[in-house]
């Protein structure tokens, strides 16, 4: 709920420790008896989380949970983007797993000034033991330099829960910044 209020603090970090300025203490608008708007409603509860997983599981969109959640609990708040957040996040567990699963091989494309933006694309795509394919992670880069394939493999390697589940087989093109990298960070 946007309302233009003219209420504003200021946070003023101090050698010891911080302080909090009121600028302007007035509102042109009465205080709303539930929280809609409010920050603390960008996290779901738990079982609201794990519903919204196992929906996710089942494909739902993102509205019909929003929609079965409100209908188990009317007074419920939340909304379609806090489902979406937390189906990322879902997403993402479950492309690390993948990842951790399938380490042996993984395929680097990279695409030059293909996209809208115009700007380099590199996309890492693993592959599974039933020959289906999952995206490990993609990377906007601002140059085709080395340094810059350096830090999204290092971003990478993070994934991976132990240094012995690391890549055994590595496809890409003949580029060979992203070769130096990959030495660099993956130097077996």
């Amino acid at each position: 709920m946007k309302v233009k209020c003219p209420f504003r603090l200021r946070y003023v970090p101090s050698g010891i420790g911080s302080n909090v300025i009121i600028r302007c203490e007035m509102h042109n608008h009465k205080l709303s008896k539930d929280l809609e708007g409010h920050d603390i409603l960008d996290r779901l509860k738990d079982h609201e989380r794990q519903f919204t997983d196992d929906m996710t599981k089942y494909n739902m969109t993102q509205r019909y949970i929003v929609a079965a959640l409100k209908d188990k609990d009317s007074e419920n708040l939340t909304s379609v983007t806090q489902v979406y957040k937390a189906r990322a996040t879902y997403y993402t567990s479950i492309t690390v797993k993948l990842l951790n699963m399938f380490h042996l091989v993984l395929n680097f494309y990279y695409t030059y000034k293909t996209n809208r933006y115009w700007i380099p694309l590199l996309e890492i795509v693993g592959a599974t033991s039933t020959k289906l394919t999952f995206l490990a992670g993609f990377a906007y880069l601002e140059h085709e330099r080395e340094e810059n394939f350096t830090w999204a493999l290092e971003k990478l390697k993070k994934f991976f829960s132990s240094e012995k589940l690391l890549l055994k087989i590595v496809v890409m093109g003949r580029k060979l910044a992203l070769m130096n990298a990959m030495e660099a960070v993956f130097p077996n």
